[in-house]
């Protein structure tokens, strides 16, 4: 299985002491929003990514899987 690519933008700048539970995702941070990029292992995986991001209290802004996750060089944000 390939995986699942995803893009999650939280809303504020993610503590670089947190970077090593987000599952070997990528971090970029610009203008007060945290972009995650990677690839995960499964719906699974995503869904308890997901529900450890709220249980912490962080804002999911925008989310992408599959083709839709490449993007421009600017941080995406919502619309």
């Amino acid at each position: 299985m390939a995986g699942v690519p995803c893009r999650i933008v939280l809303k504020g700048d993610v503590s670089d002491r947190l970077e090593p539970a987000f599952s070997g995702l990528t971090f970029r941070r610009q203008a007060g929003y945290t972009e995650l990029t990677g690839t995960l292992a499964d719906q699974c995986q995503l869904r308890s990514l997901l529900n450890w991001i709220f249980d912490l209290g962080m804002e999911v802004v925008s989310l992408r899987t599959g083709s839709e996750c490449a993007h421009p060089d600017g941080l995406a944000r919502p619309a």
